[in-house]
């Protein structure tokens, strides 16, 4: 009885030690905060920083970063200019383009999807002025563009007077005639196209701009002096390349305009 008597004092003896023992707590270091000098920065510094940067970068990478710089990507005043080659995915295109309500210049080189991208160039950038197509396909079966695109193209950016396309086909004749009948604020403007055409694209842009009233380098008044231009003869030139014809047909239009003003 003594032995377990003594037991049970030293059990309790030990467990009174252990309560009296004053464990000093280790300080803890508060957590230091850290200051994201980024978030001092003004919007109009970041769009000018981000403005060195590729399309590329801007949308695969830095907009990714934050919901801010996400929006700061999105200032319309960054895609005012676009060029993409075959590397720039379609749908990586179409979102620069959903971007871009401010474009006035579009090039695209290389590429087999001009039919859809047109369409959305259409919906997206009713500002765009200039645009640049070389070497590019209406889809991966065919290296025509859509006429329907085209018309779509014309008719809903008003502000489109530049076409330059190089190494791609066209074969719609409708497509140049809406070329000779460009209007802005329903005042006929000026408009600029260098690429491919054929004799038949000739003939339909020079009858239409025949019929127009006002003359601004893509159009020429009626009267007598139109017949220098609807005369057949001025196709029958067996050999002689339609790009030749172009220039030759407008240089006696500007003489004889001139000389008739």
């Amino acid at each position: 009885m003594s032995s377990h008597r003594n037991r049970r004092q030293k059990r309790l003896r030990s467990l009174k030690n252990r309560e009296n023992i004053s464990v000093s707590p280790v300080p803890l270091k508060k957590p230091r905060l850290l200051l994201n000098y980024t978030l001092l920065i003004p919007d109009e510094i970041l769009v000018h920083i981000f403005s060195f940067l590729s399309h590329q970068e801007l949308f695969d990478s830095v907009k990714c970063v934050c919901s801010r710089w996400f929006r700061v990507v999105c200032t319309p005043t960054l895609w005012k200019t676009i060029s993409a080659d075959n590397s720039i995915p379609t749908n990586s295109l179409c979102g620069w383009l959903e971007h871009a309500p401010l474009l006035k210049k579009a090039s695209f080189l290389n590429r087999n999807d001009m039919n859809f991208i047109i369409n959305k160039i259409s919906k997206y950038t009713p500002r765009l002025q200039t645009i640049i197509v070389k070497n590019c396909w209406g889809n991966d079966k065919s290296n025509v563009i859509q006429a329907k695109a085209l018309y779509k193209l014309v008719n809903k950016c008003e502000s489109l007077n530049n076409f330059v396309f190089a190494e791609t086909r066209i074969k719609s004749t409708k497509f140049f005639k809406l070329l000779a009948a460009r209007k802005k604020y329903a005042r006929f403007t000026k408009c600029s196209y260098s690429g491919p055409i054929s004799e038949n694209q000739i003939k339909a842009l020079l009858e239409a701009i025949a019929t127009r009233k006002h003359y601004y380098l893509s159009t020429l008044g009626a009267g007598s002096k139109t017949g220098l231009i609807v005369d057949s003869r001025l196709f029958n030139v067996g050999g002689t390349p339609p790009h030749l014809i172009v220039r030759q047909v407008w240089s006696t239009i500007m003489k004889t305009h001139l000389n008739g003003s």
